[in-house]
């Protein structure tokens, strides 16, 4: 069990920014993050273009933007199998989402693939913001 409280800034997470080409094989369970800033998920930005195979099991976010059950921004290419279970979102404003809060999709010359995605048992919610989704908000760039 993890939880992790943040009364000043960004960025609260496991891991708060993730610069690997890949994100695969992993699982987080019993993951309890709040903050009073932005980006609040078990890993608060990332960049990389490939992410697969990943579980998530009992986890509960709350922040003010970009609150996500998995990745609060991210930028990529490939999105494919995961599964999240027992998922609770708790966005102020906006960009709240079960597994994502907000992914950048490239020009389609750059493969996007979003796939393979169950979110079951899960409540995710914003008091006064836009763009909340029980998956992901996509935005094209």
């Amino acid at each position: 069990d993890i939880e992790i409280k943040n009364t000043i800034g960004n960025f609260v997470g496991i891991i708060s920014r993730c610069t690997a080409q890949s994100i695969e094989n992993l699982s987080f369970t019993n993951i309890k993050l709040e903050s009073v800033g932005n980006n609040v998920a078990p890993i608060g930005d990332s960049t990389c273009t490939n992410i697969k195979n990943i579980k998530l099991e009992n986890i509960q976010c709350k922040g003010y933007y970009y609150v996500a059950g998995f990745i609060a921004r991210t930028y990529p290419g490939t999105i494919k199998n995961i599964q999240a279970n027992n998922v609770k979102i708790d966005a102020r404003y906006s960009y709240a989402g079960g597994i994502f809060g907000y992914v950048y999709l490239y020009a389609a010359s750059h493969g996007n693939n979003i796939t393979d995605i169950k979110i079951t048992n899960s409540s995710i919610s914003s008091a006064e913001g836009d763009y909340v989704a029980g998956i992901v908000r996509l935005w094209n760039v």
